[in-house]
């Protein structure tokens, strides 16, 4: 005789976060998070931001870098969209 039969819910996707663990995606960070402060006029060491904030998320980052709460929607969006210009538009002059 067979034991109980379980029904599962159908998975349709799974998510999961490669940053870091599959995909070295902190050049592309690093360079954004210099090109985000260059375009705004701030001084920025970048190798010491990027040492006071590796694993944090984008607005941690802001904050950091600006030393005060800040608006998270301008921050991640502008440093985020800017990661990823940064990184097609190299893939463009390949």
């Amino acid at each position: 005789m067979a034991g109980p039969t379980v029904s599962a819910p159908r998975v349709e996707a799974i998510i999961f976060d490669m940053d870091g663990t599959m995909v070295d995606s902190m050049p592309w960070h690093a360079r954004a998070w210099g090109e985000f402060a260059r375009r705004r006029g701030l001084a920025l060491d970048v190798d010491d931001l990027m040492r006071r904030t590796t694993g944090r998320n984008a607005y941690e980052c802001a904050c950091e870098l600006m030393e005060r709460v800040v608006s998270a929607g301008n921050f991640e969006q502008g440093k985020d969209g800017l990661m990823i210009t940064l990184i097609f538009d190299e893939q463009d002059q390949k």
